[in-house]
């Protein structure tokens, strides 16, 4: 028996044609998940007066975040509350580049510069760890996301071999 391989949708394709209600609520509550977190740094912070630099860097890195994460926490609620018809847009590539690409890196620092600043003022060596352990993240993220396109059908991976057609 001859094994036929087909050509299926690649990773980036797949992942955005698979919008649902559920992926916009999961999105949203990160968001708002992640302004929450800016908010708590910010009121833990006004009772101290802010005065060493540290948590001077972590009132400026959260104030500039929590507007970015509520905008795209709104976003997602947006899309939520007009339902399928509006998927195509989300699924353009002005809003994947806008919304994720740079919203998500632009709070995503501010907020790990944040609690970077918090951590730098509670304990300079802890800070290095933390940072060391958001590098180590990003990178293992990233090669995570390297492998699973690698491996996934129709993009010429390894799984391609795994299916029967």
């Amino acid at each position: 028996m001859t094994r036929k391989i087909s050509k299926g949708p690649d990773l980036t394709e797949l992942q955005l044609q698979n919008v649902s209600q559920e992926h916009l609520l999961v999105s949203r509550n990160f968001c708002f998940g992640a302004a929450a977190t800016c908010l708590i740094i910010l009121l833990a912070l006004i009772p101290t007066g802010a005065r060493p630099l540290a948590l001077q860097i972590s009132v400026i890195s959260a104030s500039f975040a929590l507007p970015l994460w509520i905008l795209m926490g709104g976003v997602f609620e947006l899309y939520f509350y007009l339902g399928k018809r509006s998927y195509p847009h989300l699924r353009s590539i002005q809003m994947r580049f806008r919304l994720f690409s740079l919203g998500y890196a632009l709070a995503g620092v501010g907020l790990f510069t944040a609690a970077g600043g918090v951590i730098w003022y509670l304990e300079p060596e802890a800070s290095y760890a933390f940072a060391a352990s958001v590098v180590i993240a990003v990178l293992v993220a990233a090669g995570f996301q390297v492998s699973l396109t690698i491996w996934w059908p129709g993009d010429g991976g390894s799984a391609d071999s795994e299916r029967d057609e």
